[in-house]
């Protein structure tokens, strides 16, 4: 089981799904598909796909976020895996900026 990640930082902090839970249920609003209870079986699967990657190991942020656009690709939600994909671009250029 994850108990932790690798933050761009460096830093080490906690996992937390309901995050990752989180974020995919504003990339499904703002693609107008699914609800708060299809952002958990997706962040569920999202946690599963982690754990068989990384076993024990902690996941750095990017892997954690291509495990998203995956599995939201693999739900059928792929408008929202569109909107997902353009913040973390968007957001790339900022921090890059």
């Amino acid at each position: 089981m994850i108990q932790s990640i690798i933050k761009r930082d460096g830093r080490v902090v906690l996992y937390d799904q309901n995050k990752i839970a989180a974020a995919i249920l504003k990339a499904l609003e703002a693609a107008g598909e699914g609800d708060a209870s299809d952002a958990a079986r997706v962040a569920n699967d999202v946690q599963l796909a982690l754990e068989s990657a990384f076993g024990g190991d902690s996941p750095n942020i990017e892997a954690i976020q291509d495990a998203v656009e995956q599995q939201l690709m693999n739900h059928g939600f792929n408008d929202a895996a569109k909107a997902y994909i353009l913040y973390r671009a968007n957001r790339t250029r900022a921090r890059e900026a």
